[in-house]
């Protein structure tokens, strides 16, 4: 797979570089680049005018790092009104609007359309929200939490646990409309934050950061952007200390990043935030589900997940949590890093407008992009 020097020494020329090492032209909806201009610029870099990665990474990984403060900063603001707002009023109509119409995944459509435009704004929907990965990451995304839950309570039932949730009714009958209101809402929730958080937020701490890194930083972040929500008694658990819950934020972030890591999809980390807030509903763990208010079994599911999670990251590595690395998640990240250094190219001459569609190698989900074929 091509290097991110190599890939990026290629793009500043506007060319790709096959899997064997070839720098080559590609076609674009907008018309193929002419070899009169890779000529040219060729030209000028063997001038002098150097395009590596050693030189526009520091500058690129300022501008990520202030797109990313930016971002925290704004979706911060944005939850504090609302859930205020909705405090004041005694209304959570607001608190809903800052998460979903108003939360993460529209913020980060916003940042990108004002930096990139629309066709950049495209691009990160494309990038991020598809359907084609491996099965057994769909299952891992859906059953993973509802499995540690489900071990925790058997965990906690084998060693006297009390009579969990005594008065609740667990037939189909009662059970199975509950679960589909709480998958619709659950589901809505998830994509008003995700595409936020793993889609945008997380693909820029990996430019700098290695992947269980850059998920305790986005856990911390993600976890405090549901305080204002915690003093309003809206959105958190409410029968347990905040620290206790953000024992819980840090492994699911962690997961969450596997599983986004492995598939390359935004879907992923959709579906497995909207299985944990479903077990969270359906099965008795917070003090609020089990009937007896109670908060052990919560310790024992907090000791089964992180556990899994040392699992996950032990196996599949810290640096990427993907035993073989996510072609189409390193596209993310070097598309990212790539568009920021070209746009703050010391050279004018090889400074590319933020719209122009990036020219990933062959082997980094070049379909995601829409890009044509390489040509000679």
């Amino acid at each position: 797979m091509c290097s991110a020097t190599d890939w990026i020494t290629c793009r500043a020329f506007g060319m790709q570089r096959t899997s064997y090492g070839e720098c080559v032209t590609f076609g674009t909806a907008e018309g193929d680049y002419q070899s009169t201009t890779i000529a040219s610029q060729m030209d000028s870099f063997h001038r002098g005018i150097k395009m590596s990665s050693r030189t526009m990474a520091p500058v690129a990984g300022r501008t990520i790092s202030r797109e990313i403060a930016i971002f925290f900063v704004a979706v911060g603001v944005v939850i504090s009104v609302m859930v205020a707002l909705a405090a004041a009023t005694g209304n959570e109509i607001f608190a809903i609007i800052g998460v979903v119409l108003l939360g993460p995944s529209v913020t980060a459509m916003v940042l990108t359309t004002l930096a990139k435009g629309r066709r950049g704004l495209r691009q990160l929907l494309i990038n991020q929200i598809n359907f084609r990965f491996s099965a057994r990451w769909y299952l891992a995304a859906f059953l993973v939490i509802p499995a540690v839950a489900l071990i925790a309570l058997g965990i906690r039932s084998l060693f006297g646990g009390p009579d969990l949730a005594p008065d609740t009714d667990y037939s189909p009958s009662s059970v199975f409309p509950e679960i589909v209101s709480i998958l619709i809402i659950t589901l809505v929730i998830s994509l008003g934050e995700e595409l936020g958080f793993r889609g945008y937020a997380l693909p820029r701490l990996q430019v700098r950061l290695n992947a269980l890194q850059a998920s305790l930083v986005l856990g911390v972040l993600w976890g405090f952007w549901h305080f204002p929500g915690y003093l309003a008694g809206m959105g958190t658990p409410q029968d347990m200390p905040f620290y206790v819950f953000m024992l819980w934020v840090i492994p699911a972030t962690i997961l969450i990043t596997w599983v986004y890591n492995n598939s390359g999809s935004v879907v992923t980390a959709i579906l497995m935030h909207t299985a944990a807030n479903i077990s969270f509903n359906a099965i008795p763990l917070i003090p609020e589900m089990t009937g007896t208010g109670e908060l052990t079994t919560f310790w024992v599911f907090l000791g089964v997940v992180w556990t899994a999670t040392i699992a996950v990251v032990i196996v599949f590595g810290p640096t990427h949590l993907s035993r073989t690395r996510s072609r189409k998640t390193t596209g993310h990240s070097e598309e990212i890093l790539t568009t920021r250094a070209l746009q703050t190219s010391p050279s004018g001459s090889l400074k590319l407008d933020a719209g122009v569609p990036l020219g990933f190698c062959p082997d980094l989900h070049r379909r995601n992009l829409g890009m044509g074929s390489p040509v000679k």
